[in-house]
């Protein structure tokens, strides 16, 4: 009997366990999805033509995230250079999706702690519900060891600014029709956006 509630618990946990890789995969999909919209405006953009805007698409290939978000950024800048209010809006929106990711980039390149259900780990009351993600980071001191600690309610955080940034930006680049999309994008929404996920801690490492 002992046995079998052992094996429930250890397939309860294990539940727990796998849905921290459930997360994380959400997380890269939908981050990977925003980038796809970014290249995709990048191309419209500059192009109306569809041999041209192969061209681009050719272009855009193998360009970091960080250089489409850059120049998304640019472009769209240019696009309303004579409006301060949208300049600034779109300065503040882009900052958030360069702060995503560096987040996007601590989730995926890190090394991730998440505990397994053996009998050790059951025995010393670990607290499955949690993980972390740590790096080695250079400083002026020297290095220094990061890491984040990730519960459910951090993940569904990190979800939420992640699609918030998706439709913000969306409304920002929309110029199929006559509407001002750009009306619909408060401050409010963007300092959420801008909102850190994750606990963070820093240790010296000497």
């Amino acid at each position: 009997m002992e046995k079998n509630n052992n094996q429930e618990l250890k397939a309860d946990l294990q539940k727990i366990t796998d849905s921290h890789y459930t997360y994380i995969g959400k997380f890269i999909v939908e981050f990977e999805d925003l980038i796809d919209n970014l290249s995709r405006f990048l191309v419209s953009f500059l192009s109306y033509k569809p041999l041209n805007q192969l061209y681009m698409h050719t272009l855009c290939e193998g360009m970091s995230a960080y250089d489409i978000i850059s120049k998304c950024q640019t472009f769209l800048a240019m696009k309303y250079e004579n409006n301060d209010n949208k300049i600034k809006k779109i300065t503040n929106l882009f900052n958030a999706m360069k702060e995503i990711n560096e987040e996007r980039n601590f989730i995926v390149h890190g090394k991730w702690l998440i505990s397994t259900p053996n009998d050790h780990n059951i025995k010393n009351n670990v607290d499955f519900s949690k993980a972390t993600v740590s790096h080695i980071k250079r400083t002026s001191r020297g290095v220094e060891m990061r890491m984040k600690e990730f519960d459910i309610n951090e993940y569904n955080h990190l979800m939420e600014r992640l699609k918030m940034i998706s439709r913000l930006f969306l409304l920002m680049e929309s110029n199929k029709t006559d509407k001002d999309y750009f009306n619909k994008i408060t401050d409010d929404d963007i300092k959420f956006c801008r909102g850190k996920s994750g606990r963070l801690e820093s240790f010296e490492m000497i």
